[in-house]
């Protein structure tokens, strides 16, 4: 019985890199501000290593996803699930996708970074 009590209490342990536990830190190459097409005026969205600033919202505390996207690329996202927005970072096209309301609904918007 003590052996099954272990085993049920170890399979609920989450592990590194498991759904449910951010991998990481928003990437170097994503810190910044970003607009769509890169006409950087409103509406902008502001990335450092551990927030995000949409628009002329509040920044909030924000986390990265290694393999979250629909094309495995990574996405940045809220800290909390009080958003469904994702962030896609596309590191060879210097671009982040907006998904306003996830990835299943509507489309993403494209940013290219502020210079």
């Amino acid at each position: 019985m003590r052996h099954f009590l272990i085993i049920c209490m170890l399979s609920v342990i989450p592990l590194p890199g498991s759904a449910g536990i951010p991998d990481d830190v928003i990437p170097d190459a994503m810190i910044g501000v970003w607009a769509p097409d890169g006409k950087c005026h409103d509406p902008t969205v502001t990335f450092t290593a551990t927030t995000l600033q949409l628009a002329r919202q509040s920044a909030r505390k924000a986390v990265f996803w290694n393999s979250d996207s629909p094309d495995s690329n990574g996405a940045a996202a809220y800290d909390d699930d009080s958003h469904a927005d994702r962030f896609e970072f596309i590191p060879e096209k210097a671009e982040v996708i907006h998904y306003p309301e996830g990835y299943e609904m509507g489309h993403g918007v494209v940013y290219k970074h502020c210079h």
